[in-house]
């Protein structure tokens, strides 16, 4: 503060403005802490010199209605601005921030998330999906952060949908699953390699597994505690249904389940004085579902939604996990990707012996239709369709192999 804004140079004019000008989201913070004036002003100045010549001219670009890669600073890095942006809204209430990074978050939603959910190609928006390069663990992590901001301010499910598939596939595939190391890159197509493998000129010495990923990554896991739960009101709302226990403003909700695998989810919960109902998300993926409980439920907004009164809630989710067919365009013209439930299902060669994966014969989408699914110990589930097995993308090249999730299916 004593070096940049009123009589003295911005910062924009230190450069690298999509790094620099994050420290317009520490100041918001910083007020909503203290409620400083002096801190807001800082981040008003911050705010405004985004606009300014070699910035990223976030807003403008928003407004103008411009998708995110069109902007001068479409690295990943800047989504830390734009988290100060939202900020600014939760701070004073000012709707242009809140419709612009809306309007950010939902363009990326639509130009630069991958099949596997994570955003980036090369480490910025490109707006091409199916464009094939390096899909940086940071990347995903940092849009993630950014997504779950706007869905607890917002409510909006489309978010959900989007961090759910972000978790089982960019989040948790950017992990082996022994847990002893995760990527820089995590592909489409191709393989998994350690990251200080693969950004290996990070390494310091004394600290060889050090680098932006290796510390950005168990974040990216552990993001999904900031939305499977929210509480809007006097309601409790469950967006996850792995198998947890959990309590929130009072009130206790817990899960059984096999998920994300098919199988009945069960629900436990009690109330407090502050929470009266418990949501269920209905996830759009699931076009048949069903519900039941020992109370009557009404259905608002993408929820089934139950009272809680005296005594135990007991409830019984179940919901449609058949497999669903996405068609890939540009790079990926002509094949499909193949999801089960959220879980993104892709062919690795280590289960399929003897198959070339770039020259196999296509698969029958009546085949994955008829696949059942079969738990294989610690190796996650795999899909057996025809002469193919199909595995989810958590376990998919773990054991280094190569892999594919855009394959040819008839």
């Amino acid at each position: 503060m004593r070096k940049f804004y009123g009589e003295k140079p911005p910062l924009s004019s230190i450069g690298w403005c999509e790094m620099n000008l994050a420290v317009l989201h520490g100041f918001v913070l910083l007020y909503r802490v203290t409620g400083k004036d002096e801190y807001l002003r800082f981040a008003r100045e911050a705010e405004a010199d985004v606009s300014s010549a070699g910035a990223g001219d976030y807003i403008e670009n928003a407004l103008a209605g411009r998708a995110f890669y069109e902007c001068p600073k479409p690295r990943w890095e800047s989504l830390h601005v734009i988290m100060g942006i939202l900020e600014m809204y939760a701070a004073t209430g000012e709707e242009r921030d809140l419709y612009v990074a809306r309007q950010i978050v939902k363009s990326i939603l639509k130009t630069d998330v991958h099949n596997t959910g994570a955003f980036s190609t090369d480490e910025q928006a490109v707006g091409d999906p199916y464009k094939k390069g390096n899909i940086e663990t940071c990347c995903a992590v940092a849009f993630d952060a950014l997504a779950i901001r706007l869905f607890r301010l917002t409510g909006d499910m489309e978010l959900a949908e989007h961090l759910e598939r972000a978790h089982f596939n960019a989040m948790l595939g950017a992990f082996s699953p022994t847990g002893a190391w995760s990527t820089y890159n995590t592909p489409m197509d191709g393989e998994k390699r350690a990251n200080f493998d693969s950004i290996q000129f990070q390494c310091r010495p004394g600290s060889p597994l050090l680098n932006c990923c290796s510390v950005n990554a168990p974040r990216g896991v552990a993001e999904v505690g900031e939305w499977m739960l929210t509480c809007r009101g006097d309601t409790l709302c469950v967006h996850m249904y792995e198998a947890f226990e959990a309590e929130a403003e009072g009130a206790k909700v817990a899960c059984e389940s096999g998920y994300p695998g098919p199988g009945i989810i069960r629900i436990r919960a009690r109330g407090s004085q502050k929470v009266k109902r418990l949501a269920l998300r209905i996830p759009m993926w699931s076009e048949k579902w069903a519900c039941r409980g020992n109370r009557e439920y009404a259905v608002e907004d993408g929820y089934a939604v139950f009272p809680l009164g005296e005594g135990e809630l007991t409830a019984e989710l179940e919901l449609d996990f058949g497999p669903r067919f996405m068609r890939g365009e540009g790079d990926c013209r002509g094949l499909t990707c193949v999801y089960a439930g959220p879980v993104l299902l892709g062919l690795d060669a280590s289960d399929n012996p003897g198959l070339e994966l770039d020259r196999m014969e296509p698969i029958q989408k009546s085949e994955i239709e008829n696949a059942l699914p079969q738990a294989d110990g610690e190796r996650g589930i795999v899909w057996r369709a025809g002469r193919a097995a199909l595995r989810d993308f958590y376990h998919l090249g773990e054991t280094g192999a190569q892999y594919r999730t855009w394959l040819r299916v008839e």
